[in-house]
């Protein structure tokens, strides 16, 4: 995770999260008479990181995306992915991105800071009296 830079590891997670869930309602929408089976929905997600391209067409961008596509989908596992979008008929990407692995600020004040200004962790340093 540390190789992709933390002012694109946010955006390649919304980007991915609204993939994820274009997928599978398109999967859903060729099946519409019956619920998809683990594997169906399995291969939906995973497909996804096979064919993400970033919107430029760089390599570089692309294998960030494709990696961190693989390593969202480990850490977060398929069945969870597949229950938020029976819950939401969507994958939310502030709530997935914010709050389940914590790639995007949680909320627009929070943005990053410039270089020095920054915890190990990327939280901003405690201004000192």
């Amino acid at each position: 995770l540390r190789k992709i830079p933390k002012e694109r590891r946010c955006s390649h997670c919304k980007a991915i999260a609204t993939s994820w869930a274009q997928s599978l309602a398109a999967k859903v929408a060729s099946l519409p008479t019956r619920k998809l089976r683990e594997d169906e929905y399995m291969e939906a997600l995973e497909t996804v990181c096979e064919e993400s391209k970033a919107p430029s067409g760089e390599d570089t961008l692309q294998r960030e995306r494709q990696w961190l596509c693989k390593y969202l989908l480990d850490t977060i596992g398929e069945e969870e992915l597949w229950s938020s979008f029976l819950k939401f008929k969507d994958i939310p990407p502030d709530h997935l991105c914010s709050s389940e692995v914590r790639l995007c600020p949680r909320n627009q004040k929070d943005v990053f800071q410039p270089r020095g200004e920054e915890t190990e962790c990327g939280a901003p340093r405690p201004q000192e009296s």
